[in-house]
Parts: C-alpha cells; structure tokens; sequence
C-alpha cells in the first residue's frame, strides 16, 4: 500500500507538464486516485490526481475526458481536465516502482453534498438533486454516439459476473467462508438469469456515472460540481440511481429518499414501473461489488468492513428471495 505522502515529491516535479510552479501541495484525499491540493505562485489552485496503477488505460482515461467534455457540452456541471504542454490530459509520470497518469483540473471550493449543513439541505435537497442529474445525464448520454477509438468499462453482466469483472470476484474474496460463498454463487446466477432476461434496452442501458453518491457532488456558495468519473462506464441506468440510494438502504428513512429521489427522476426523464423493479436487485449488486472492491483495496480496511458488507449483501439477497 502507498502512501500519500511519499509522493508529494512525484506530485510536485509533475506540475512540470503544465508549467506550474507549486507554493503548496497536500494530499486531500485517496481512493481509485491520490488527489493534492497545488496552490501555485501566482496563487491558482488546482487538484492534481495520481491515476491507480492499472486501473485505467491512457485511451479509456482520455475517453473519460470525451464524455465529460459532451457532458459540459449538453449543460451538466463537471470538472473539464487541463491539457499539458505535450496535449495530453494525462501525461506518465515515474513514481519509483511504477508509473501513474497524473491529471490536473481547476480546484473547485466547496464541500460535498453530503456536509451540507442542515439549514442548507432544507433548501437543497440532496435526492431531488441527485434524481434530476441522473435523469440529465441519462438523457444526454441515451442519444449520445460515442467516437469509434472511445473505450471505457462495459458494467454489465460480464462486467459485474464474468470472468474478469471490473471490481473482481466478489464470490471469490478470502473473507468469505464455505456456506457464504456458496451463497455468493447461487446470488450471482440468479442474477446473471435475471439481467440475461431483462437485456439491454435503449432506453436504460448507456454511459452511466456508476459513483454519483452525495460524497461526488461538490457544492459551494452557488453552484455544484459533479465529480469522480473514475468508474463511468456502459450500463444500466437503474445502477446509478441504487448508487445514490445504496447508503440508505438499510435505514428508516430509505422509502420516503427513494420515492423523492424517483419522482425527481422522472421529472426530467421516463422510467417505467417495470423499471423500477429491478432497482432493489441494483442495490443488491453495489453491495456485492463493494465487497471485492473493498477486498483489492487495503487502504480503506477497518477491522470486520468486508465482513460487515458480505453480512449486507445477504441480508439483501434474503429479502429479494434470491437465498
């Protein structure tokens, strides 16, 4: 596991791509990238990201670029990356042991949705807002045509069940014991029957976010910023709508935030009832995901976080009738 800190260094002679010059430089956050703050000389402030290595291509991270440039374009506020001296979005930089792609976009300041004060929330509310910028984003992405060299994940069946998922093997995570992974199993064929017979119909399967939690909406005094497009891929619309409810789904409010979340959705854009009813097995596969995205990243555990998700998901599944 890396360290933030110990590549401040590498952050720092990074900037050298875009012919900047640091005063400051801090680790702000890590995830699927370390994110610095850099306050220049002249005191611009941006956030430079450390791409994971391997996570993503040099071409699927520029065609992340392409879909949030038509984003921007249709009207969505999003963070646009900076082109370095060499017209790239992503130059290689030399971290030792490996080599990230480092990306720089225009700091924006302000906290994510989720911090909002109450007396904020009252006037912003966090699932209208999320249900309409679903709809928006799955509006514009629906009758979008992606350019031929355009490469990102493809979170379908495959995506989620095949043999190389994007987050892993879920059944397969060391946590499991014999009975739960068996368990895993027979989750993962029966859901793999029922997305086999839903298909994917033009209307619900395009580019989806695949992350749009109230941690990746940022807002400040008077506007909002939607961030982390490290996962946006093909798949269905219904998985981003079960990522906004996902942290909600066990608590006793979850009824009224999702009737408010779809309602503000199909204000702006369809979503049939016959829809609708897969959203519970969507939730059910972000929790299943979590669990091996957990599992390949060291750098989240807490004592008993994995068993606490594997515990969840079959909660879930038992509800769905699924175990």
């Amino acid at each position: 596991m890396v360290e933030p800190e110990s590549l401040l260094e590498v952050a720092e002679a990074s900037l050298k791509h875009w012919l900047l010059d640091a005063e400051s430089i801090q680790v702000v956050s890590q995830s699927e990238n370390i994110v610095f703050k850099v306050v220049t000389l002249d005191q611009r402030a941006y956030a430079l990201r450390l791409h994971r290595p391997g996570y993503h291509t040099l071409q699927e991270l520029e065609s992340e670029q392409t879909w949030i440039h038509a984003l921007d374009t249709f009207g969505l506020q999003v963070p646009r990356s900076l082109k370095s001296v060499q017209s790239s979005h992503f130059p290689a930089v030399d971290c030792g042991a490996t080599t990230r792609y480092a990306g720089l976009i225009n700091w924006f300041d302000g906290v994510p949705l989720i911090k909002l004060s109450e007396q904020r929330q009252a006037l912003i509310n966090p699932m209208a807002f999320l249900g309409e910028t679903c709809a928006r984003m799955h509006n514009q992405a629906s009758q979008w045509q992606a350019p031929a060299d355009f490469a990102r994940p493809q979170l379908d069946i495959d995506g989620f069940f095949g043999c190389n998922p994007f987050w892993g093997k879920f059944w397969e995570v060391p946590d499991l014991t014999t009975k739960q992974k068996n368990q895993f199993l027979l989750i993962r064929e029966k859901l793999i029957t029922l997305l086999s017979q839903y298909g994917k119909p033009i209307d619900t399967f395009s580019m989806i976010h695949a992350d749009m939690h109230e941690g990746n909406v940022m807002v400040s005094t008077d506007d909002f910023l939607l961030i982390d497009f490290d996962d946006a891929g093909f798949g269905w619309h219904q998985y981003d709508l079960a990522v906004v409810l996902f942290n909600h789904a066990e608590s006793d409010s979850y009824e009224s935030l999702k009737d408010t979340l779809i309602k503000s959705y199909r204000k702006t854009r369809d979503f049939s009832d016959e829809d609708f009813a897969l959203l519970p097995y969507f939730i059910l596969i972000r929790a299943l995901v979590t669990v091996s995205w957990l599992h390949f990243r060291p750098e989240h555990h807490q004592p008993g976080l994995v068993a606490n998700f594997i515990s969840r998901a079959l909660r879930m599944a038992s509800r769905l009738s699924l175990i």
